[in-house]
């Protein structure tokens, strides 16, 4: 469920509407006055159906959408979860892992290791991920920054996927992959002593 997110972009194209105009020249007076103005997410999804070339904003807005329970999956490959991990290498790098996991079978269908992980990084490995299985029709994911990008937004209106964001603070919400992150920290990172980034993935990937 998104019950907020900051979304801020700056995309420009000339031949656009003089109603898409007016909403650009709007949203910038807001942003200048560094005030966060109320918006619904399917305002936000109406500007995005326009198309990606189409979009003149530069927005701090604040997006709301009612709560609304999650539907218990009935099969694999309806939800995913996604969420970070972090740890530390031997030199004293910190480093990121990304961990899927499907909420039917409770099985990890994916695991990305890296120093640091963007939302279009994100992107990246979600598609060599859609190359081997297919892609859920739900994936669930908390309001970081990653997961509330440009990227992300535009990867999921690609696939025809819905990304429900779970309240901020509550990451009970998304049970499945805090329980199989507590495990994974439990018996694996706790137990490791990583020389490096290739090593942290050779460990985690084996």
């Amino acid at each position: 469920m998104l019950s907020w997110v900051l979304f801020r972009s700056v995309i420009t194209q000339c031949n656009i509407s003089d109603k898409q105009t007016r909403l650009a020249g709007a949203s910038n007076r807001t942003a200048d006055r560094t005030r966060k103005a109320p918006l619904s997410i399917d305002l936000v999804q109406g500007i995005l159906d326009q198309g990606e070339d189409a979009i003149v904003v530069d927005l701090h807005l604040k997006l709301t959408r009612p709560r609304v329970p999650m539907a218990v999956p009935n099969n694999a490959n309806a939800r995913w979860s996604a969420d970070f991990v972090h740890d530390e290498l031997a030199d004293g790098r910190r480093f990121r892992v990304l961990n899927i996991v499907d909420d039917f079978s409770r099985v990890c269908v994916g695991q990305l290791t890296e120093l640091s992980i963007s939302g279009e990084r994100m992107v990246r490995y979600l598609d060599q991920l859609a190359q081997s299985r297919a892609l859920p029709a739900t994936l669930v994911l908390d309001n970081r920054p990653e997961m509330t990008s440009k990227a992300m937004f535009f990867w999921a209106r690609r696939h025809g996927i819905k990304l429900h964001f779970i309240q901020p603070g509550k990451p009970t919400q998304n049970a499945s992959i805090e329980s199989f992150n507590g495990k994974f920290r439990d018996g694996c990172l706790n137990q490791q002593w990583f020389s490096g980034i290739h090593d942290a993935r050779a460990i985690i990937d084996a």
